[in-house]
């Protein structure tokens, strides 16, 4: 048998064909595997091939993520409200304070010039004066009122008060003429141009109040005027007010201002960070 001589151009093809095979058998076994865990995904996110005889463990991986909570929120109000509240309120008033006053009656006199008719009042008012209930003067020849002692008189104007009824006297006597009227009715007349003369008179007078008048003049010579009544008429207690100062409280109520406190709550949802993890498979 005859050896056939290879050439050495074929003897090439031929490693080179099975080098071709075995690299396309590698790279099937490379894909076999990636079907199976194909990729890897590290942290930072990139893919790593794994392959089949590769040494992979599972690990918790940290990372950052928000979550929604609730949280109870209150606010604090204050609020006015009024409570009664009792106090003394005082002031000074002015009040009119009844006492018991002693009265004494008086004359009121209004001074005239007389003419020789004996008439009063002929040229006017010379003046005023006042006297005691109870008259008794004797001038003599003497000035009777401002500086004058002939041809003057007066008329005067009094009051007395009977507590009851009852029985009262009067007396009047004069130098010269004098009248006394009570309660507009003559109840002595010594009227005209005399020496000293005196009279007296009682009347019944109902209880209260009454009023006299009397009436004198003076023309020439010696004067004198005398009158007299019962010291019970003449004088008396009377009730009277006068204006006095006190001090008057009064209890009140008044609305006073308190304040408390309202507080309200509500839930309201937020947001916050939180650390998360994760299993990520990684292999060395």
């Amino acid at each position: 048998m005859v050896d056939e001589q290879v050439p050495e151009k074929q003897k090439v093809e031929v490693k080179l064909d099975k080098l071709l095979i075995g690299i396309i058998v590698g790279i099937a076994l490379i894909l076999l595997v990636v079907a199976i865990n194909p990729f890897n995904k590290t942290s930072t996110g990139q893919a790593t091939l794994v392959l089949a005889n590769a040494n992979c463990q599972t690990v918790n991986e940290p990372y950052e993520d928000t979550e929604n909570y609730t949280d109870r929120e209150c606010t604090t109000t204050y609020e006015t409200y009024y409570v009664p509240e009792p106090y003394t309120e005082c002031n000074n008033v002015t009040v009119q304070e009844p006492y018991q006053d002693t009265v004494r009656t008086q004359w009121n006199l209004t001074w005239y010039g007389v003419n020789g008719n004996n008439e009063l009042m002929y040229d006017g008012p010379m003046g005023t004066q006042t006297w005691d209930a109870k008259i008794d003067y004797d001038w003599a020849g003497n000035p009777i009122y401002n500086g004058e002692d002939d041809y003057i008189g007066f008329v005067g104007n009094s009051r007395i008060y009977v507590p009851t009824e009852r029985p009262v006297q009067f007396v009047l006597g004069s130098d010269d003429g004098s009248i006394l009227y009570v309660d507009g009715q003559v109840v002595i007349s010594n009227w005209g141009s005399h020496s000293f003369y005196q009279s007296q008179k009682t009347i019944t007078l109902s209880a209260g109040y009454h009023n006299l008048e009397l009436r004198y003049y003076q023309t020439y010579g010696n004067s004198r005027l005398y009158f007299d009544t019962d010291d019970s008429v003449i004088e008396w207690q009377e009730t009277k007010t006068r204006p006095k100062t006190e001090q008057r409280c009064e209890q009140k109520t008044r609305q006073t201002p308190q304040q408390r406190p309202i507080t309200s709550c509500q839930d309201v949802t937020k947001t916050r960070p939180v650390v998360k993890y994760r299993e990520v498979e990684k292999c060395e």
